[in-house]
């Protein structure tokens, strides 16, 4: 209880109860361990689910943001607007090699989804 208490989470009791029923009829460890935990805290997410679910709103987050620079509305950014927009989170090494990889072909231009999801998946 202390713990959701500091998180400021609650589990309804059945919920609990569902689950120590569910250990008991299986003859497992009535501790909980720490993917059941989560799964309480995530409303039933595996921790798969909720890792993707955070991905995913990471992806929204930075595409929304890039596309502040996507004046046309086209989906893509030049390489300098997309290296001044992350430029307070990113080294210009670091953007350098992220350049590298989501512009290969030196096009000087690259798609807002497809750097969104590159940077969030690293």
């Amino acid at each position: 209880p202390l713990v959701l208490a500091t998180i400021g989470k609650t589990i309804p009791s059945a919920r609990i109860e569902a689950l120590k029923e569910r250990k008991a009829s299986e003859g497992t460890d009535p501790y909980l361990c720490f993917d059941e935990f989560l799964s309480l805290l995530g409303e039933g997410k595996t921790v798969a689910e909720a890792r993707e679910s955070e991905a995913l709103l990471r992806v929204k987050s930075l595409t929304a943001a890039l596309q502040l620079y996507d004046n046309g509305n086209t989906g893509t950014i030049s390489v300098a607007d997309a290296r001044k927009a992350l430029s307070e989170v990113l080294s210009e090494a670091e953007f350098d090699v992220i350049a590298s990889q989501i512009d290969p072909e030196n096009s000087g231009k690259v798609e807002v989804e497809e750097l969104a999801q590159y940077i969030a998946g690293h």
